[in-house]
């Protein structure tokens, strides 16, 4: 479900539910295995756990725990699970010199018997059992040089099955607890025996058999087997070395153990090492374009990202220069950019008739900051944003008056999806509400996707209104592309449509349509889209798009990146029967 299998299944004792393990995300995103409940007749499942890191379950015979083994930040230790409400406690502790895997419960629950890897004994795994109640351990003799895996208990608790790999062989042995004997091996086989599991009755056990055909389920008849055949106990050992990778060859002597030290005081990380990384990006369409060239700062984690940029271009682009931070220290991400800018799309290139960039009322000069606060989680499949702030700009029109504005803002998102094998859908709904002291401006989009493996097609319709009394510059305007120069707050007003020069249309009440076809064989998603404003007629236009977001990547350097790269035919005034080229790249901290 959602695209996220469902691993290491073990019968609960009743037989009608399987405890399993699932990898979930935690709210960055970061995956945890922890532990689920299936109940098969009514196909409930139940989260048992929320990021316990646990593996390899097994439960206790009254079903309401379980044993488990948990991985967490490099050590290894076996833990038990209340399956009732997910308490986990210690059974051993956490480690980093010895490494555990696959625990299992005997048929009592008074024992438990697990893999165990030590560099003390060899650097070798082995089977080991403990008492549950008093936490005595013993190791079970093994052959020399072995490598033992999966154990599991008989039926009556007085035998334990696991996998040994001993002399180029990798065969079931069965390991005499009560009364304790040495190991015998069951099987002998060219391949391998595999991840045994005995039948409660203790007459057969089931394993996986490794051929060269691949793997197959095998059943072994355990009725009187107690002690090795002579097939078996004559068959003579394979010479390691000459084997080797197939066979591992004798282990090489011990490491010089590391030195021990003291560990140094720790000290506050601060904003950490400001590492510096050179930028150069730009925009380009049949309208206009712009080169971006600046420095991007920051530490290697991502706590402080920074990042400097100056834009120069032809007369109808984006010019000027900008300073954007962001610090994500704490929970919520805090943000600033300070801008100065100039604009004048009356000078963009091409076929401007008809539209209202020509007459010169959106070109103009501003010059401001933007102070945001950013909340962004993942939950699961669903991811949810919330960020607010203030934007101060001070604006100077071309043949206008110049103004101060002052402004707060308000954005909202939330997007899902649900998959089954390679087919997937998925759901998106977002809001921006701006408010000044003249006017109020807001808007949303919701978006619906559905496809299967490399094709898809995707939804999306785009409302916007202005209302009170706007200037110009604060309506809604359709066309051109966004800028790194520029922060969202400026540009929320604006719909970006590459492929139509900035201000094509103006107006207080937009509504817009974008239908996308992504097709495996095509390098880039078909789309249509149209657009109106003031119910006034659709401009409509088609062609393909490649786009690419990532968020940033400290670790390398890398700023957030928006990149768009497309190619469109116009099919209504002011621009009909023009194809338009565009390549767009935004930056942010």
């Amino acid at each position: 479900s959602d695209g996220i299998s469902p691993t290491m299944p073990r019968f609960l004792p009743d037989g009608k539910s399987i405890l399993f393990v699932r990898f979930e995300p935690d709210g960055r995103g970061f995956l945890h295995p922890d532990l689920f409940r299936w109940e098969i007749a009514s196909s409930r499942v139940e989260r048992l756990t929320r990021k316990a890191d646990l593996r390899e379950p097994d439960p206790g015979p009254d079903g309401t725990w379980a044993l488990a083994l948990r991985n967490r930040d490099g050590l290894s230790q076996v833990v038990r699970v209340d399956l009732r409400d997910g308490a986990v406690q210690a059974v051993t502790e956490p480690t980093v010199d010895i490494v555990y895997d696959q625990p299992r419960v005997s048929p009592d629950g008074r024992r438990a018997v697990y893999a165990r890897h030590s560099t003390q004994n060899g650097g070798d795994w082995r089977l080991a059992v403990r008492d549950l109640t008093s936490g005595a351990e013993s190791d079970l003799a093994s052959p020399p040089g072995a490598t033992v895996s999966s154990p599991a208990w008989s039926g009556d608790g007085k035998t334990v099955y696991a996998t040994v790999g001993s002399g180029g062989f990798v065969d079931v042995w069965a390991f005499p607890l009560d009364p304790a004997g040495p190991p015998i091996p069951l099987t002998r086989t060219p391949g391998a025996a595999l991840a045994p599991a005995p039948t409660p009755d203790g007459k057969a056990l089931f394993y996986l058999g490794m051929q060269a055909d691949g793997l197959d389920l095998r059943r072994l008849d355990l009725g009187g087997i107690s002690s090795p055949t002579p097939e078996i106990a004559t068959l003579p050992a394979l010479p390691a070395g000459e084997l080797a990778p197939a066979v591992r060859p004798p282990a090489p002597p011990p490491p010089t153990p590391f030195a021990v030290a003291e560990v140094p005081p720790g000290h506050p990380y601060g904003i950490g090492r400001q590492e510096l990384f050179p930028l150069l990006s730009g925009s380009a369409t049949a309208a206009s374009a712009v080169a971006e060239l600046g420095v991007r700062g920051g530490d290697v984690v991502g706590r402080l990202d920074w990042l400097v940029l100056g834009g120069t271009g032809s007369a109808g682009s984006f010019r000027g220069g900008t300073a954007a931070a962001a610090y994500r220290g704490w929970p919520v991400t805090l943000a600033f950019q300070l801008f100065d800018t100039r604009e004048l799309p009356s000078r963009q290139e091409g076929h401007l008739r008809g539209t209202p960039a020509r007459s010169g009322v959106l070109d103009l000069e501003q010059r401001g900051g933007e102070v945001r606060a950013e909340w962004d989680r993942q939950f699961g499949p669903t991811r949810l944003r919330l960020a607010g702030g203030g934007l101060w700009t001070a604006i100077d029109p071309r043949g206008g008056e110049t103004a101060n504005r002052t402004l707060g803002f308000l954005d909202a998102g939330s997007w899902t999806s649900q998959s089954r094998g390679l087919s997937y859908l998925e759901e998106g709904l977002s809001f921006h509400g701006e408010s000044g002291s003249s006017f109020r401006r807001y808007g949303g989009n919701l978006t619906l996707g559905l496809g299967h493996d490399d094709d898809g097609l995707r939804l999306s319709v785009r409302r916007e209104r202005a209302s009170g009394t706007p200037r110009a510059y604060d309506l809604v305007q359709v066309g051109g592309y966004g800028t790194s120069l520029l922060p969202d707050s400026a540009l929320a007003g604006r719909v970006a449509v590459p492929a139509l020069p900035a201000g094509t249309l103006l107006g207080r009440n937009y509504l817009g349509e974008r239908a996308e076809l992504r097709l495996g064989f095509l390098p880039a998603p078909l789309f249509y889209e149209r657009h109106r404003m003031d119910s006034g007629n659709w401009l409509r236009l088609a062609g393909l798009e490649w786009r690419f977001a990532i968020d940033p990547q400290p670790i390398v350097r890398i700023p957030a990146i928006d990149f768009r790269v497309g190619a469109a035919r116009v099919f209504d005034a002011p621009l009909k029967g023009d194809t338009r080229l565009w390549l767009v790249t935004v930056l942010r901290p």
